[in-house]
């Protein structure tokens, strides 16, 4: 019995499919939260992602946009997670719209 939990498009709630049984049942009112964020998810089902440990030591930085977005276009969330295990975002935001390439020399907060 293999169930998935989806973000609802309209943003009213969850939809939970369960494709052995060929169902799906909307929740009104409850919100996914991204666990890297906190944040109720952004909808980018599934993400590209980079995930790069070895340009700033003690660092690591997460990318994520849209599956198929070029790591040179400015569309993609970038955090940066510190050795103690601190989450900030390039420019103070969990925005999409910071450049993949640039990741190691924006500014975080």
């Amino acid at each position: 019995m293999s169930k998935t939990v989806t973000a609802d498009p309209s943003g009213a709630g969850v939809i939970i499919t369960d494709a052995g049984a060929g169902t799906q049942v909307h929740v009104p009112g409850v919100v996914l939260i991204d666990e890297l964020t906190g944040l109720p998810y952004s909808g980018f089902p599934p993400r590209a992602g980079i995930n790069d440990s070895t340009s700033t030591a003690g660092f690591t930085y997460y990318c994520e946009a849209a599956p198929g977005s070029l790591s040179s276009q400015p569309v993609w969330r970038i955090s940066r997670v510190s050795s103690a295990g601190v989450t900030t975002f390039a420019g103070g935001s969990a925005s999409f719209s910071n450049i993949a390439d640039n990741r190691a020399a924006l500014a975080y907060s």
